[in-house]
């Protein structure tokens, strides 16, 4: 899982990791859904 490598190489809580890796699939899904279209 990727909150998994972001608690290891950030050396951070499992939590705090799944929060960030959560924002990080949002921003990549809003990218994802920009994409083509005029921003």
């Amino acid at each position: 899982m990727i909150e998994d490598t972001i608690a290891e190489a950030g050396d951070i809580s499992l939590c705090k990791a799944k929060l960030i890796a959560d924002a990080l699939k949002e921003t990549y899904d809003i990218i994802e859904r920009s994409q083509g279209e005029e921003i």
